[in-house]
């Protein structure tokens, strides 16, 4: 008949229910493999918490929705869905690439958290690993550093689309400073004495990468962090941890996710999108004590 929203009428109306603090509008769902429960990691913790945290800020109820490796697992979840009424849903990260979930999709908003997700191709949240590099290629042309690496196991590059790797790569090509050319290893080659025989052979300044591990292993070779190799890590345990690097800022993830997802159920945008938009959170600086030259110029910088 013609009828349009008034979108002045309905933002006061927003803003006026929000302001009881309770306002309950519905739930939505969260969609998790069992592989990426706490028990294997902190981090899904982390975002969970605040998936529920920002959830009930802004009115909604989170239901958790457990994917196992059965096929009859997805079907569960989908009947949990339509029994229900979940209207919007929050994919998890997956701990493998390139996952597909044959879901039904037509009736249902989904946001995705990180790249694991292949299909259906959704909304999704991620991190700015750009501007992350960035920050890192500034701090390694002020402090001097010459023979910089990168080191990273095949799979992690895979879960992050190998935007890591890429950029690392796009550095080398840019700049020349990052000139050692990067350990990336399958899983089963990606152990410390193939490690260590790369390090003693390149013999980088300063490692860059995801694995945690690498310091353990560089002192099990009789080598010292920071002393003879400065390491920074892009998915630092925090920002006032050891490891001196990047904090993912999971908290800010989660967060964003819901909000994207409770914008796209209140506007009644379901089923997969024409043109899925990809909203990237920036990390945040950890001091740490693994650089021979600290990040100082970066300290109170947004990564």
């Amino acid at each position: 008949m013609g009828y349009r929203a008034n979108r002045h009428m309905s933002r006061v109306m927003s803003d006026i229910r929000g302001r009881t603090g309770n306002y309950y509008k519905e739930n939505l769902g969260y969609l998790v493999h069992y592989k990426s429960s706490d028990q294997y990691y902190a981090w899904p913790t982390t975002i969970w918490k605040s998936v529920q945290k920002r959830a009930a800020e802004i009115g909604y109820g989170v239901d958790r929705l457990e994917l196992d490796d059965t096929k009859s697992s997805l079907q569960t979840c989908e009947r949990i869905i339509r029994s229900r009424g979940i209207r919007g849903i929050i994919i998890a990260p997956f701990t493998e690439a390139h996952i597909r979930l044959q879901i039904r999709v037509e009736n249902l908003a989904m946001v995705a958290i990180g790249h694991t997700l292949e299909y259906p191709d959704v909304h999704r949240i991620g991190r700015d690993i750009v501007h992350s590099f960035e920050k890192i290629a500034d701090h390694i042309q002020l402090e001097g550093y010459q023979r910089v690496a990168y080191a990273s196991e095949l799979s992690h590059e895979d879960r992050m689309d190998k935007l890591p790797l890429s950029r690392y790569l796009m550095k080398q090509w840019d700049t020349g400073l990052f000139s050692v050319e990067p350990f990336v290893r399958d899983l089963s080659e990606f152990g410390p004495s193939q490690f260590l025989e790369w390090f003693e052979a390149k013999r980088p300044d300063m490692i860059i990468t995801f694995q945690g591990n690498l310091i353990k292993w560089l002192e099990l070779g009789g080598y010292h962090v920071p002393a003879d190799v400065s390491v920074i890590r892009l998915n630092s345990d925090g920002v006032d941890t050891p490891d001196s690097g990047v904090y993912a800022n999971y908290e800010s993830l989660g967060e964003t996710a819901v909000e994207q997802l409770s914008g796209l159920v209140e506007r009644g945008e379901f089923g997969i999108p024409t043109a899925p938009k990809t909203v990237l959170v920036k990390g945040l600086y950890n001091e740490g004590r693994t650089l021979r030259k600290p990040l100082s110029k970066l300290a109170h910088a947004v990564c």
